[in-house]
């Protein structure tokens, strides 16, 4: 969660040192070098075309919203464990033929360690692939 807030605030510090950038080319002044990074890197120079850095501004207010949502997942999710309930009490069976009625690759919903050790299942599930659950 830290992470994130740290990502959402550096895109927003981003956004004002665009802001800032494309007043100075808009108004002749040449732009201001850009400070360190944590690393303590220089931070590449922004472009002088306003169109790039007007784009950017875009794509990191983009970033922004996404990186949110995911904090707010995350943190309405964080009591809840959706592989127990995956593994413990749903069967295995049943979820394999949704995937492949549905066209979702079972790679995408258990975890290499769980397809071997629900290897069985996906035996039947090849074997008997109109398994009506």
């Amino acid at each position: 969660m830290e992470k994130i807030s740290k990502q959402i605030l550096d895109s927003q510090d981003e956004i004002k040192e665009l802001k800032t950038h494309i007043k100075r080319i808009s108004q002749g002044k040449t732009p201001k070098k850009r400070g360190k990074d944590e690393k303590g890197e220089d931070k590449k120079e922004f472009s002088t075309n306003t169109d790039v850095c007007e784009r950017r501004i875009i794509a990191l207010k983009e970033r922004i919203r996404k990186l949110e949502i995911k904090k707010k997942e995350r943190d309405t999710l964080k009591e809840v464990s959706t592989s127990t309930s995956k593994v413990n009490y749903i069967d295995p069976r049943i979820t394999l033929a949704w995937c492949q009625r549905e066209g979702v690759d079972p790679k995408k919903i258990f975890a290499k360690t769980m397809r071997d050790k629900f290897n069985w299942a996906i035996a039947e599930i090849e074997r008997t692939p109109d398994f009506v659950f």
